[in-house]
This record gives C-alpha cells, sequence and structure tokens, in this order.
C-alpha cells in the first residue's frame, strides 16, 4: 500500500508543481491514504486553495481529497512563517514515528501558540505516545 500512497502522492505533487496559479505549492503537503488524499498548508488566497483542491482531483489515482488548506493573505514577512510551517508540516507527514492523530493536531493547532503548547505536554507525559528512544 505505501508504493501505491507513494505513486499517488507523487502525482498530486506533480501536478500542483506543474500549475501557474500556485506559486508556492511546496508549501502544500500531500499526504495519501489508498485513492484519498489530504492537503495541508497555507496558501494565500481563496483562488489558490480551489486550485489546489482541483489540481489534486484530477491527478491520477485520486478519488477523494481532504482540504485541510488554511488562507492566509500574506505579505513578505510571513511568507517565511508560511514556508517554514509548510516544510515543518511535511516533515512531520513523513515521519513513520508520528501517529497520525498527533499530525493532526499539529496541523490544527499550529496558528495557536497556547493550545498547541497545551497539546504537545499533555502528549509528552501520555506513555502511549512516547518513542522508544524517550522512554530510556
Amino acid at each position: 500500500m505505501d508504493t501505491i500512497n507513494d505513486r499517488v502522492i507523487d502525482d498530486v505533487r506533480a501536478v500542483l508543481a506543474n500549475d501557474p496559479r500556485l506559486p508556492a505549492a511546496d508549501e502544500i503537503a500531500v499526504d495519501a491514504f489508498g485513492a484519498t488524499v489530504t492537503l495541508r498548508g497555507t496558501v494565500g488566497s481563496f483562488a489558490q486553495k480551489r486550485a489546489a483542491v482541483s489540481d489534486a482531483r484530477r491527478a491520477g489515482g485520486v478519488a477523494d481529497v481532504f482540504d485541510e488548506l488554511n488562507v492566509r493573505l500574506l505579505d513578505d514577512d510571513r511568507r517565511n512563517d508560511a514556508e517554514i510551517r509548510g516544510a515543518a508540516l511535511q516533515r512531520l507527514i513523513w515521519d513513520s514515528l508520528i501517529p497520525g492523530d498527533a499530525r493532526t493536531s499539529a496541523s490544527t493547532t499550529a496558528g495557536s501558540p497556547s493550545r498547541a503548547t497545551s497539546s504537545s505536554s499533555s502528549r509528552a507525559t501520555s506513555p502511549s505516545t512516547m518513542s522508544p528512544a524517550s522512554t530510556e
């Protein structure tokens, strides 16, 4: 199943990268489970959000798209923050040691430092989510 997921992710990324309406397609994190794709990250306009979802639906092997994209009108100062956030979300998706619910809460609380801090501190003390390296 991982090779199918990887193929779908690669196809979606290729379509996003080739769309001139998306100047920063690499800020969109793509995850797949079978033929279902999830898009996460921040885009600069509602038109870019619609374009990304439309592109993902047109990619080969995609049956459904979950849109978890945030729209934030970005100026030059905020562009760097969005690029960092997109890269961080993509790394979280790629890390197989991080449970799926942790990735979801990280993407939904990234804009709210107080909620992110409280959820991460409670997660760190939970033995079920601790990695073997952190229990030593």
